[in-house]
């Protein structure tokens, strides 16, 4: 089902990583059937979700803290603070 409704965008030079996005329709009907408070909560699990993870990009959490507005997770400990926590 997930591959029929998501698109996978590769990173320049490599399959590897990337991201999915939504085509334009279905995003549309997604974006506009959810209410501020549950974009900005599925942005808050996101975040923490990318926190946990040492290979996170920072520009894309930072995005997600941003849009999750009040709902933002507490800030989470350096990179260097979660691996002496073993964490990281």
């Amino acid at each position: 089902m997930t591959s029929r409704i998501l698109l996978w965008d590769a990173d320049p030079g490599t399959t590897a990583t990337g991201r999915y996005r939504l085509p334009e329709l279905p995003r549309d009907v997604v974006l506009t059937t959810q209410t501020p408070s549950s974009r900005q909560l599925r942005h808050a699990t996101l975040a923490r979700e990318l926190a946990t993870r040492a290979d996170a990009d920072p520009a894309r959490l930072a995005r997600h803290l941003r849009a999750a507005g009040p709902m933002a997770p507490a800030a989470a400990p350096a990179r260097s603070d979660r691996s002496a926590l073993g964490r990281g």
